[in-house]
């Protein structure tokens, strides 16, 4: 009996090389062939970041939520295109980069597929006062006694671990303490202004923090 052309062995690779380029093509329409996804993206990511809140919202409220990633990543749904997106980040660290409204993107997403979105965030700096040789209560009496000031928009006392979080940015500003009677600065370099002793040039980087030791003995 003749053998049909489909069935000749000779051309068993060929159908065997048809058939999965067949069946490959069938599971592609019917699971969507895959592709790269929109991510958003810290610039210069740092830990502390890790496990933020990412929100999707629209008019109606959060479609979408997520954490940020160890890597500073977020895979955008397809539902983020056209809405806006919510970081909460821990204090001190604000998005600078695209603008923002509160938590929120002032503006939507693009519209569009594959489109990754860059962010920019960066951390404020705070004021630390630290007395040499005293503890617990004594420490709490001395920082009651004491006024940090960013020259001259505000001022204020540190609070109960001597921190001061300033509210502004501290760019071109300048930052002094006023120590309690009979304690003075060691460290940084400082210089008298009445009462203050004040940090002999402006901020130029506003995210490192500031630290006055102060030592007993004069003003």
């Amino acid at each position: 009996m003749p053998v049909t052309t489909w069935r000749r062995p000779v051309l068993a690779p060929v159908y065997a090389l048809v058939t999965a380029f067949v069946v490959a093509v069938g599971l592609g329409l019917a699971t969507g062939a895959p592709s790269s996804a929109a991510t958003l993206r810290i610039e210069q990511t740092d830990p502390e970041l890790t496990g933020s809140l990412i929100e999707i919202r629209d008019q109606a409220g959060a479609v979408a939520v997520g954490e940020l990633s160890a890597q500073g990543t977020y895979e955008l749904p397809d539902k983020a295109r056209g809405r806006t997106v919510c970081l909460r980040l821990p204090a001190r660290w604000h998005v600078t980069a695209p603008p923002m409204t509160g938590e929120c993107t002032a503006a939507p997403l693009p519209d569009r597929p594959n489109a990754d979105f860059p962010v920019t965030v960066s951390k404020d700096g705070r004021v630390r006062v630290e007395f040499t040789g005293s503890q617990g209560d004594q420490v709490a009496a001395l920082l009651a006694q004491t006024t940090v000031s960013v020259t001259p928009v505000e001022s204020g006392p540190p609070d109960a671990s001597g921190v001061y979080q300033p509210r502004t940015d501290l760019t071109g500003k300048t930052v002094c303490v006023t120590p309690p009677l009979g304690w003075t600065v060691r460290t940084p370099r400082t210089e008298r202004r009445d009462t203050e002793r004040c940090l002999t040039s402006a901020v130029t980087n506003p995210h490192d923090d500031i630290t006055f030791t102060l030592d007993q003995g004069g003003r």
